[in-house]
């Protein structure tokens, strides 16, 4: 990566009392990549996905499904909410997945893989119950 010269070119600055920067160094008016915040925290459409209002929310949303499943098997919109409840879940334990092994983190990545085929076999049994929910309707019906 070339070093950063905007320090240098700048107008405002003198180049012969200006520090030069170093090789791979920011400059301050660098911008930042587009899923990352000034502070260095990694973003998804705006929102940081470690922020401790959203892990309770996904806690707490994960219990309540799981709950009316246990108790309304029959609520097939349920079953299909949690399906993709538990998709959209999987899609982001799969993103820290690979943020952990970019992170050269192979515990976190393990437990990270783990939940995501976990969350994975959530969603799935949640289509198979709403498929035998249909079939017993149709048995109920005959």
């Amino acid at each position: 990566m070339p070093p950063d010269l905007s320090v240098l070119l700048d107008p405002r600055t003198d180049p012969l009392t200006s520090p030069v920067p170093a090789i791979g160094a920011k400059s301050p008016n660098a911008r930042t990549s587009s899923s990352e915040e000034p502070n260095g925290e990694e973003t998804v459409a705006g929102v940081d996905p470690e922020s401790t209002p959203l892990v309770v929310f996904a806690i707490v949303t994960s219990l309540l499904l799981a709950a009316g499943c246990w108790f309304r098997p029959d609520w097939r919109w349920l079953l299909v909410a949690t399906a993709f409840a538990m998709a959209a879940f999987a899609v982001l334990d799969l993103r820290e997945l690979i943020h952990q092994l970019d992170e050269s983190n192979t515990g976190l990545a393990v437990q990270a893989g783990a939940v995501a085929i976990l969350h994975g076999a959530a969603a799935v049994t949640a289509v198979i119950l709403r498929r035998r929910s249909i079939g017993r309707e149709a048995l109920a019906a005959a």
